[in-house]
């Protein structure tokens, strides 16, 4: 269902990212807009109060999917504009076209149902009668036809139809595995032998619309971790590994493959820490998740690492 939100700016240009990704949204955002001329663009779109109409059912489907088809985006309804630049605010009847009902429009006009898009209204003065809705419109995984039975994506400031193998590509795009990388850190204390423990486990989320066979983690792990020149311990010959002067890299392979919507742990890393081993914290655990169908990689910085370790020790 969608949910309700605002927006944020600086006083020359606004971080659409920053823009895009705000949870609240208040009539002094919509304002700015205005006063600060901002232009449509790939992801931001302004609409009069006519355009929430019964009769425009074609129109809010075209520009809904556009978005969606596209790098997602915010339609603004309650807007005129004037050559791509907001002119003025056209309220709408909220008692008349309530959110429920514009989310019904979508509904109609739009195949398939678009997932986890979220219709904001913003009521000025307490006025129904003036009432903005901001739609927010994520990207899809999958691909959204019109009910005019055509295909939209997003060019510049405009909605257009999309070529044949545009859709071709789309519909390619929206069977192929997406898998997102996350590791999360577990600290482990033996005051008594004064001997800590910091495991790093690694996990693969398959995000995507089909199941993921090939993947592969590779780890470049500076030597100052290990306690010895090599730990045998660790690597167990359970990993591809080489080494270079400063670090040893690891290769992991999935064991098995990972579906849709699940979350698989590909490598869990131990290493051991006594209260002297601040030394070997320094540099950066590099990260690298490949896949059939790109690739994921981050940087874990050891110094933090460190911080939140010795932070637990002082803590007791």
């Amino acid at each position: 269902m969608p949910q309700f939100c605002i927006f944020t700016y600086t006083t020359k240009e606004i971080n659409m990212t920053d823009f895009y990704n705000k949870d609240t949204y208040t009539f002094d955002d919509i304002q700015m807009l205005i006063n600060e001329r901002i232009p449509e663009s790939l992801k931001l779109d302004y609409k009069a109060s006519g355009a929430v109409n019964a009769n425009m059912l074609k129109d809010i489907g075209k520009d809904v999917s556009s978005f969606a088809n596209s790098a997602g985006g915010i339609i603004v309804y309650g807007i005129k504009e004037v050559n791509q630049v907001p002119a003025e605010l056209t309220f709408i009847d909220g008692k008349q076209y309530t959110r429920e009902r514009l989310e019904h429009f979508i509904a109609r006009a739009v195949e398939p149902r678009i997932e986890n898009l979220m219709i904001y209204p913003i009521v000025v003065d307490n006025d129904l009668s003036k009432t903005i809705y901001v739609v927010k419109v994520p990207q899809s995984n999958r691909i959204h036809m019109n009910m005019d039975n055509r295909y939209y994506r997003r060019y510049n400031f405009e909605s257009v139809p999309m070529e044949e193998y545009e859709v071709r590509n789309m519909y390619l795009r929206a069977n192929l595995s997406e898998l997102d990388l996350s590791y999360r850190t577990i600290y482990q204390n033996n005051h008594t032998k004064n001997k800590h423990s910091i495991t790093f486990e690694f996990n693969v989320l398959n995000s995507g619309a089909s199941i993921e066979r090939f993947y592969k983690l590779i780890l470049e792990i500076p030597r100052t971790l290990f306690a010895k020149a090599v730990d045998k311990d660790l690597l167990q010959n359970r990993y591809y590994s080489t080494f270079t002067r400063e670090s040893i890299i690891l290769s992991i392979p999935n064991t098995s493959p990972v579906f849709q919507n699940e979350q698989d742990l590909i490598a869990s890393i131990d290493f051991d820490v006594t209260v002297f081993d601040e030394k070997r914290f320094v540099g950066q655990i590099d990260v690298k998740l490949l896949y059939s169908n790109g690739a994921r990689s981050e940087s874990i910085i050891l110094k933090d690492k460190w911080n939140a370790l010795w932070e637990k020790q002082t803590d007791h």
